[in-house]
């Protein structure tokens, strides 16, 4: 499941996510904000794996439709696209990272649409 809303005065994006299960085992919070004076996103994304995993900030870019989010993680680097697709009124998350050869692989692929 996943939410999304305007938080602290409209300068973050907040977006909730959930896997489906009755109890979920992957849940997150996702606050994205805007660095006017750097002209970049600023990540917080933070999930039940905790607070290591927590503590390295992303920094994105707009692209047409979509957002660039790159993080830096003491384990690799990871690249997570958020994309909207206008024509199905829906969003993509896309995440890859790479792999111990140093070739880019699909680290998640989650498709979102509305439920109502």
């Amino acid at each position: 499941s996943f939410s999304v809303q305007w938080v602290l005065n409209h300068q973050f994006l907040e977006m909730t996510f959930a896997d489906t299960a009755t109890k979920p085992l992957y849940t997150a919070k996702v606050y994205i904000g805007y660095d006017c004076q750097k002209e970049k996103y600023v990540i917080h994304w933070m999930d039940n794996f905790g607070g290591a995993f927590s503590e390295t900030l992303g920094y994105g870019a707009k692209k047409d439709q979509s957002i660039e989010m790159s993080f830096e993680y003491p384990a690799g680097h990871l690249l997570n696209t958020f994309s909207f697709d206008e024509k199905n009124n829906q969003w993509t998350s896309h995440s890859v990272t790479k792999d111990e050869t140093g070739n880019w692989v699909t680290f998640g692929h989650i498709l979102l649409h509305r439920a109502n």
